[in-house]
């Protein structure tokens, strides 16, 4: 056989072998370095270049101030500056260049800030309406939405409100089916999906807001009810990774198909736990911290990193 012969059937074998090797990579669990602080019910996004993972809570519940930078392209970690009070059990959401961060604190917070990555800076903007906590939400089309929630002696709410970064204003928006906490929101398209969380005991419940119409629309429900989970939206899948069932942390990874409204299992993560913070950064899903169960016991800085 001739050298260029050779050469040609030995670049192919590497092509084969190594679209077999990148295929097996899907559906699997990788870990990142740990984090500095370890936290649960962190709130956690991506501005494309860094994930930022910012407060949080320790294993006595108190909350953190901390904003946390994690560069997923060489697995590496620093500090950001510090939010202007503790905060956990909140959300993140990115519009245009601003990070905005919904302080949870427990069902008592209603404040929302803002924060530069590029100059570290921190400002706060117009106040949520409801004061709630345990909440979930995502960033569509500019607007921040926030569903769900508890304030700190009241009923599981069914509460969404919006947030415009251009108007700086809140509305009132329809309901949810359900009231809970500790839910999962991600969206698909202009679709919002809102699945598991905590009413009256763990529920698989899993919803559909159209954002045109304004409409909740009930789905197939989760498999495994779930609260706590760490989430996020890749290819038009929804995942639900992990989070607490009747206590305990689990491992479940839950993968929802909005055009078949349907469920199916991935593989489980290395570690089974309890209010991760979820960010998807270049189609894998990364969960940050957690416990390993819905009380905050035996807080982790475990990264979790998952490939769809």
């Amino acid at each position: 056989m001739r050298i260029r012969e050779i050469l040609a059937v030995s670049a192919l074998l590497t092509a084969v072998n190594g679209a077999a090797w990148a295929k097996k990579q899907h559906n699997v669990w990788t870990e990142g370095s740990a984090m500095p602080v370890p936290v649960w019910v962190a709130m956690a996004v991506t501005d494309g270049a860094n994930i930022y993972v910012f407060g949080g809570a320790d294993t006595n519940r108190n909350p953190s101030a901390a904003t946390q930078i994690y560069n997923p392209a060489t697995d590496t970690w620093s500090a950001g500056a510090d939010m202007p009070a503790p905060a956990d059990s909140g959300l993140a959401a990115v519009v245009g260049k601003t990070i905005y961060v919904v302080a949870g604190n427990e069902g008592t917070g209603n404040t929302l800030w803002g924060y530069n990555p590029v100059t570290n800076t921190w400002s706060t903007e117009r106040d949520m309406p409801t004061g709630r906590g345990s909440v979930g939400g995502v960033a569509v089309g500019g607007l921040v939405y926030v569903a769900g929630g508890a304030g700190p002696t009241g009923p599981r709410l069914a509460t969404l409100e919006s947030y415009s970064a251009k108007t700086k204003s809140w509305a009132e928006l329809t309901p949810m089916l359900v009231g809970r906490t500790q839910l999962s929101v991600g969206a698909i398209g202009s679709t919002l999906i809102a699945a598991g969380g905590y009413s009256d005991g763990d529920t698989g419940d899993n919803e559909a807001y159209d954002i045109a119409a304004g409409t909740w629309t009930e789905l197939s429900p989760e498999p495994t009810p779930t609260n706590f989970s760490c989430s996020g939206t890749v290819k038009n899948l929804f995942y639900v990774l992990g989070g607490a069932e009747d206590g305990p942390g689990v491992t479940a990874t839950q993968i929802y198909d909005a055009a078949t409204d349907t469920w199916t299992a991935g593989a489980p993560m290395p570690q089974a736990t309890a209010g991760a913070a979820g960010a998807v950064y270049k189609g894998q899903i990364y969960c940050f911290g957690g416990a390993s169960d819905d009380s905050g016991d035996n807080v982790s800085g475990a990264v979790q990193i998952y490939q769809p």
